[in-house]
C-alpha cells in the first residue's frame, strides 16, 4: 500500500502482453507497477477496476506507443487483502476471477468482462488469435 498526497493506493504489478513487438524494449510484454487511488467507497472490485484501473492501462499503452487493439492479455498481481480490509468489498478472486484478462479476435473463450473491456477500450481488436 502506498499513499500519494494523503490518498491510499492499491499497488498493482501489471504485465501487458501484445500481439506484436514494440515498446521501449521491442518485446511483446511490458511490465509496470501502477498505484491506483483507493478509498472506502471502492467496495465493488469490478467497478473499481473498470473505472480506475483499466483507463490507466489504456493510457499507458497509448503513451508508450502501443496500440490497445494489439493488447491480448493483462496479467495483474496486487495486495487484494489490503483492498478488502480498506473497503470491505470482496476481492476479485472471491468471485472466481484470476485477475487476468484475455483479448483478441477469433477467440470463443472470452467472458463477459473481457467482452466489455474490448467494447469499451478496443483491447485486442487488431489481434487475430483464431489460428
Amino acid at each position: 500500500m502506498k499513499t500519494i498526497s494523503n490518498q491510499k493506493c492499491l499497488t498493482v504489478d501489471v504485465i501487458l502482453t501484445f500481439n506484436k513487438c514494440g515498446g521501449q524494449c521491442n518485446e511483446t510484454q511490458d511490465f509496470y507497477e501502477i498505484d491506483v487511488p483507493l478509498n472506502t467507497m471502492d467496495c465493488n472490485a469490478v467497478i473499481f477496476l473498470n473505472e480506475k484501473f483499466f483507463p490507466v492501462i489504456y493510457n499507458i499503452a497509448v503513451s508508450n506507443n502501443r496500440q490497445p487493439g494489439e493488447l491480448i492479455k493483462i496479467s495483474t498481481s496486487a495486495n487484494w487483502n489490503f483492498y478488502e480490509k480498506l473497503t470491505g468489498g470482496g476481492k476479485p478472486m472471491s468471485f472466481g476471477h484470476p485477475c487476468k484478462w484475455h483479448f483478441g479476435t477469433g477467440r470463443n473463450d472470452l467472458d463477459n468482462w473481457e467482452k466489455y473491456l474490448i467494447k469499451t477500450y478496443g483491447f485486442g481488436l487488431d489481434a487475430d488469435i483464431s489460428g
